[in-house]
C-alpha cells in the first residue's frame, strides 16, 4: 500500500478484528473462505492527529483457532508490526475466537498479554433478539426461508407473484434469501417481505395447496 511510510506503521498500533458481523464481516464458515480484517491506528504528521485506517485483508480457509492466528499472525510479519503493537481483538463469543485455552484470544495473549479483548455489540445484540422472539407464536426466520425456497428456481411461481404484484400496485422486488450463518441478512429479508407483504400474501391465500398439509400451508399467514 502506498501510504503505508506516510502510515509510520512500526509505529502505528494495529487492532485485529476478525469475525466481526456487519462491518465488515471478518470469518466465513466451514467450507467457506474467511478473512482477518485489520485496522491500524498510527499519528497522522500532516494533520497531526491519531488517525485510523483499513491495512489489510488475510484471507484464510482454515477456520481454526490456530489457522485464524496464523493469519494474525502473518499478517504482522507482513508489515513487519511486533505483537507489542497489537491493541485489541474483537470477534463474537464462539470456543474458537474465546476459548479459554486453545481460543484465538488465549493464544494472542501468549503473545501481547495487554491486548484489549473487545466483545461484538452487535453479535450479543443478536443472541438477545433470538432469545426474544422464542416467546413468539411464529418462527421468522423460518418463515423467510420457506418463502424464498417457495419461489427460487421457479419462474412459473415468480411470474404468478409478479402478476399479484401488479394488481396490488406494488412493485415486484425478488424475494430475498436469508441464511442462518450470515445473521445480518435478517432485516434485508424482513424488510423486503414488508415491501411485497400485499402480493405475497394474495398469493398463497389462492394458492391452491393453502388447504393441504405441507410447506404452502405453513407459510400461510
Amino acid at each position: 500500500m502506498p501510504e503505508l511510510q506516510q502510515w509510520q506503521v512500526p509505529q502505528g498500533k494495529l487492532l485485529v478484528r476478525p469475525r466481526l458481523p456487519g462491518v465488515p464481516v471478518l470469518c466465513g464458515w466451514p467450507g467457506q473462505k474467511g478473512g482477518t480484517h485489520a485496522p491500524i491506528r498510527f499519528f497522522d504528521p500532516q494533520k497531526e492527529v491519531v488517525a485510523t485506517r483499513h491495512l489489510d485483508t488475510v484471507g484464510t480457509i482454515d477456520l481454526s483457532a490456530k489457522g485464524i492466528f496464523d493469519s494474525i499472525k502473518s499478517l504482522l510479519e507482513k508489515y513487519k508490526l511486533p505483537f507489542s503493537n497489537l491493541l485489541s481483538f474483537t470477534s463474537d463469543t464462539c470456543n474458537t475466537m474465546k476459548g479459554a485455552r486453545g481460543g484465538v484470544r488465549s493464544k494472542l495473549r501468549v503473545e501481547q498479554p495487554k491486548i484489549v479483548d473487545v466483545y461484538c455489540i452487535c453479535h450479543l445484540i443478536n443472541l438477545c433478539v433470538k432469545a426474544a422472539t422464542k416467546t413468539m407464536p411464529l418462527k421468522i426466520d423460518e418463515i423467510l426461508i420457506d418463502i424464498y425456497d417457495h419461489f427460487h428456481r421457479s419462474v412459473k411461481r415468480i411470474t404468478s407473484l409478479h402478476d399479484y404484484a401488479e394488481f396490488c400496485s406494488v412493485e415486484f422486488k425478488a424475494v430475498s434469501k436469508h441464511s442462518v450463518k450470515r445473521w445480518l441478512s435478517l432485516r434485508h429479508a424482513i424488510q423486503r417481505t414488508l415491501e411485497m407483504w400485499n402480493p405475497l400474501y394474495s398469493y398463497f391465500c389462492s394458492h391452491p395447496d393453502v388447504e393441504k398439509s405441507g410447506k404452502v400451508k405453513s407459510i400461510y399467514f
